[in-house]
């Protein structure tokens, strides 16, 4: 799955970071064997991607049962979306920056 999606986020990353979102991959691999690393430089991954070992930060915050899992932060680091699909991501962000603006 994670394979499949990889280049799908790198897409949206792309059209988007300009418009100030950014993307902040944390991946779940418990070895430090650098097949991360292998599969970041591979796929082109051009945001910030970062291993975290036992994935501790996650187990006792998050239930990750697929890859990738993605949430997304509001400005104020606030979970406005879980568990999405690469195309929801534009429209959730869409809603908070009209949700900002006042345009409710």
């Amino acid at each position: 799955h994670c394979q499949k999606e990889t280049p799908v986020l790198i897409n949206f990353y792309n059209e988007w970071k300009s418009k100030g979102v950014d993307v902040y991959a944390l991946t779940l691999e418990q070895k430090a064997d650098g097949k991360w690393v292998d599969y970041k430089i591979k796929t082109g991954m051009p945001f910030v991607c970062v291993w975290d070992p036992g994935y501790h930060s996650l187990l006792h915050k998050y239930y990750v049962d697929n890859t990738p899992e993605i949430y997304i932060m509001n400005k104020e680091r606030v979970i406005i979306g879980k568990n999405l699909k690469v195309e929801q991501l534009k429209d959730v962000i869409e809603r908070e920056r009209k949700k900002e603006a006042g345009d409710n």
